[in-house]
């Protein structure tokens, strides 16, 4: 028993002394910046000199001090590397196309499903009207409206 203990206390104790070397911390990407000729600084946002929001007026960075990679004028931090902004904004620009694009296909969907689904809603209350409905002068049952115009 007195065996068990010392290995259980033993495993805690290297347990705790160990686990800080698997953990990144916000220094991670020091050496990187270094050599692609950026300084390492503190920035007054979350968003730090990243190339995202720098392009995206919408972006929301968070007021918390944080350590990033100054890539310098015309230069921007994108995915763990310093990059031109020219570069950068040319597959921003390639990204947002794409994103429109896709928007305006759902855009259309939309469109023809509520068309879709309008026109059976029709059909059907013309269809109700018809055979429940009531009689014209020739005594037959129907309104007279032609449904080949919701088709």
């Amino acid at each position: 028993m007195r065996k068990l203990a010392l290995t259980l206390i033993f495993f805690l104790i290297a347990n705790h002394a160990f686990a800080e070397f698997g953990r990144s911390t916000s220094f991670d990407d020091r050496e990187i910046c270094d050599r692609d000729k950026g300084v390492w600084r503190e920035f007054g946002n979350s968003a730090g000199d990243n190339c995202e929001s720098k392009m995206d007026r919408f972006a929301i960075s968070a007021q918390a001090l944080t350590y990033a990679c100054d890539c310098g004028k015309g230069r921007c931090w994108d995915a763990g590397r310093c990059v031109l902004m020219t570069d950068y904004k040319k597959t921003y620009d390639e990204r947002q196309e794409k994103e429109q694009k896709k928007m305006a296909e759902a855009r259309k969907n939309r469109q023809d499903e509520y068309r879709d689904n309008s026109n059976d809603r029709l059909r059907k209350l013309i269809d109700g009207a018809s055979r429940g409905g009531s009689q014209d002068a020739s005594g037959k049952g129907g309104s007279g409206n032609n449904l080949a115009q919701f088709s």
